[in-house]
């Protein structure tokens, strides 16, 4: 990629310099510009390239950037604010390729045909530089220009080993449990005793009900009972007055014999006819084949019906079991469905704090600074308050040390350092709300999945459900399926009574088949006569039956006479039966009374040897999971070794590329640095890359990390990081960008830097735009344009040719 020519029309950045329009037409491979501070080098050299302008914040009304680039065989024509107000233009070989005029197709432009974007242009700039970036900007950054992306198989590694961690752990709960369940679980002898206790408390429970009297209540008054009584005599005399029976007694017996010849006669045709019928029912034996063969073609239904693949045999423990934990499981999946605003993953949740962390550090090197500026303020306002000093010689007056400026200048960093403070403050609040998300939208997962391990009998349906659904992102699809299972499952409980019902036709079919001479003989009876005969009997029976009701009454009208009075005789007796009432309802109350102590009791104890037979229960099943917890502990614990970035696959992977890279960064520093400096592979921090990368000094001394050297060293670093980085992404026929390079450095080491930029860097790039303020170097190059934005504060040679290629 060459640049061939720039125009920038009315950029903020070259204003104090009074420039208008600038236009740039590099001609020799080595382009160096110069300017005094804030005449808008750096700013210029940010606009060397194709990605568009930021017309708003950066250009005045009507202001344009034009560059023109040969790329690949092709010219391009690219600008923004030329073709019309807030417009950007992308033109191939006279060709328009955003017909839209939008920036954000210009940068799809860029990328697609520069393979450049804003974040790859300021580490070509200098502005992001690799001593300085974070650990995460580096991991970044070199996963984009490798050729392979160890993301995926690092997390790979670290869910194994967050999974084998899991497993330990949850090994080490389910022991836990299972000591706690012993602790809880009733020995042998308890048991009986309780047992024995039970049955004891049962048995006098029953001998207190026993005991209890049963009584009629006594409300009313003696006097008020023998009216009563006087009057049930007076009717029961007027209803025998219209009949007499000398011996009801006998009569009854004489009836209820016929009665009962009767009735033999009947149940005997009765059995004769429901054996016809049974037998001309039965011998119907294709009703019952259809009914057999209808039966299993419904269980042939309900087998499709079994999308779970459940064992029906076990339907009735399913059913019960889902239902238990349903209400629960719903809730639970709700809970997490109310969380809506974030999707839960452990990269999630660790970027979250490394932005907590960020962002404390930040508030912490906010509140030093506002601190700081606090005691500048201070002190200016002392100095303020002091009197002035007066010259002498003129008059003049003026406060010593004092300076108006600088002092307004702190009062505004005070406000601007409190409002970043709260900005951050702020964010730092939202970013703890995030993780607080995060954390309990992870319980509310866990909790879920240990419903479904703690319930293996449903493990087909929970198999099937989670298989499909996602537990954050298809909770209503997951609500729907269980919804949809209770349904499924109530039609598989019929398997029961079909599969009975089958059993039962087949007896009765086996029954046919071995009784066909009955049924021939059974329908040979006559029908009709038996149900003549039948009719006959029933009416009799009716006769004898109404005039045995008649007697019966008048019998007991006789009887109840002859209580009442019996019980007008008694009447006078009948305080003393009021009386001994009243003692047995005391009685009862407290025999009440001791019966619901007894119950409570008795509940308490069946509660005790209930809860032991779920320990026990419970025991067996944490038995099983030990077991399963186990075996994928062995199988987990080879997998995270194999694995291993430290000692496995992914280990032997990532040396190889990083040796490589570092290799070539090195080769660029040796040309720099007087001094053996190596730059050494980063390690590996919790199963993944810290990308911490220290440097050797000598063979001697080693410094933990590139960002803590010498500021020279570091500028030799980025330089050699830009270069690599160009590399790697094929980016060596671009122009290099150096903004004020080797300016932290001493002589020696300048000289060393600009010699290798003239005969070893230079070379690798299509063109080379160089800043700087140092004298020394203005000359020492061949080929080279210069170029002078402003010429305040520069000591420029008489005989410097300039301004050749820049009109402005």
């Amino acid at each position: 990629m060459k640049i061939i020519k720039l125009i920038l029309h009315k950029y903020r950045r070259l204003s104090l310099n009074n420039i208008d329009t600038l236009t740039f037409t590099p001609d020799k491979h080595l382009q160096i510009i110069l300017g005094s501070n804030l005449s808008g080098k750096s700013s210029t050299l940010k606009e060397l390239s194709p990605l568009p302008a930021e017309l708003k914040k950066e250009y005045k009304e009507d202001g344009y950037k034009q560059i023109i680039i040969e790329h690949n065989g092709n010219t391009y024509d690219i600008s923004s604010g030329l073709v019309g107000k807030n417009k950007h233009s992308f033109k191939v070989n006279d060709v328009e390729m955003n017909e839209a005029n939008i920036r954000k197709i210009q940068l799809e432009l860029v990328k697609e045909h520069f393979k450049l974007t804003p974040q790859i242009h300021e580490i070509l700039l200098g502005n992001s530089k690799f001593t300085n970036m974070s650990l995460s900007e580096r991991k970044k950054w070199l996963t984009l220009i490798s050729n392979i992306d160890y993301t995926y198989p690092i997390k790979v590694y670290n869910d194994l080993k967050s999974n084998y961690r899991d497993v330990t752990g949850g090994l080490r709960l389910a022991n836990n449990k299972l000591l706690q369940d012993d602790l809880k679980i009733l020995n042998d002898e308890d048991r009986e005793k309780l047992t024995k206790d039970l049955k004891v408390l049962h048995d006098l429970t029953e001998h207190m009900i026993s005991t209890k009297t049963i009584v009629r209540p006594r409300d009313s008054s003696p006097i008020e009972s023998i009216k009563q009584l006087n009057a049930r005599i007076a009717n029961t005399l007027n209803t025998l007055s219209n009949t007499n029976y000398d011996n009801p007694d006998r009569l009854l017996i004489e009836i209820d014999t016929n009665i009962s010849v009767i009735d033999s006669k009947i149940i005997a045709i009765k059995k004769d006819l429901d054996n016809l019928t049974k037998v001309v029912t039965d011998v119907n034996k294709e009703s019952l084949v259809s009914e057999l063969n209808t039966l299993k073609s419904n269980l042939l239904v309900l087998a499709k019906d079994n999308i779970y693949e459940l064992n029906l045999n076990e339907i009735d423990i399913v059913c019960d079991t889902f239902m238990n934990i349903y209400t629960e499981l719903v809730s639970l999946i709700g809970e997490i469905d109310a969380i809506t605003d974030i999707t839960y993953s452990s990269d999630n949740l660790n970027k979250v704090k490394e932005v907590i962390e960020a962002l404390t550090v930040k508030i912490e090197t906010v509140s030093k600074r506002l601190e700081k500026t606090k005691v500048e303020v201070h002190n200016y306002d002392e100095l303020l308050n002091k009197p002035n000093i007066e010259c002498v010689n003129c008059g003049h007056s003026w406060k010593l040390n004092y300076d108006e400026v600088k002092h307004k200048e702190a009062k505004d960093a005070i406000v601007a350092y409190g409002d970043e403070l709260s900005t951050l403050k702020d964010k730092l609040t939202k970013a703890k709300e995030l993780h607080d998300k995060y954390i309990t939208k992870k319980n509310l997962i866990d909790n879920a999945r240990l419903y479904i391990k703690n319930n293996l009998i449903l493990k087909p349906i929970f198999s099937y459900i989670f298989t499909k659904f996602d537990i954050q992102k298809d909770t209503e699809s997951i609500v729907n399926e269980l919804n949809r299972v209770t349904i499924i499952l109530n039609k598989l409980k019929e398997y029961t009574s079909i599969k009975n019902r089958i059993e039962e036709l087949t007896k009765k079919l086996d029954i046919l088949n071995a009784n066909e001479d009955i049924r021939k003989e059974l329908t040979g009876k006559n029908t009709e006569l038996l149900k003549t005969e039948l009719a006959n009997l029933i009416n009799k029976k009716a006769e004898y039956l109404k005039e045995k009701e008649i007697i019966s009454k008048y019998k007991s009208k006789r009887e109840e006479l002859k209580e009442l009075h019996d019980l007008l005789r008694n009447n006078l007796k009948s305080s003393k039966e009021y009386f001994s009432y009243k003692i047995a309802e005391v009685k009862n109350n407290y025999i009440n009374e001791a019966i619901n102590a007894l119950k409570h009791e008795i509940a308490k104890i069946e509660t005790i040897l209930k809860q032991d037979e779920l320990v026990k229960s419970r025991i067996t099943n944490i038995t099983k999971e030990i077991a399963e917890y186990k075996d994928k502990e062995a199988v987990l614990k080879i997998l995270v070794k194999e694995l291993s970035p430290t000692e496995g696959l992914i280990a032997k992977s990532i040396n190889s590329f990083l040796n490589l890279f570092i290799t070539d960064m090195n080769n660029v520093i040796g040309h720099i640095w007087t001094h053996d400096i190596s730059i050494l592979p980063c390690n590996l921090e919790e199963g993944d890359l810290d990308y911490k990368f220290p440097v050797s000094i000598n063979n001697n001394e080693v410094i933990n990390d590139v960002s803590i050297g010498s500021s020279g060293l570091k500028e030799a670093i980025d330089l050699a990081f830009k270069v690599v980085f160009m590399k790697y992404l094929g980016l060596e026929d671009y122009p290099l960008y150096l903004d004020e390079y080797a300016v932290n450095m001493d002589i020696k080491h300048r000289a060393n830097a600009y010699s290798a930029i003239e005969s070893i860097l230079a070379p690798n790039f299509s063109q080379v735009f160089l800043i700087s303020h140092f004298e020394s170097m203005y000359g020492r190059f061949t080929n080279v344009d210069i170029s002078v934005l402003s010429k305040d504060n520069l000591m420029l040679d008489d005989n410097l040719v300039y301004n050749k290629v820049m009109d402005i």
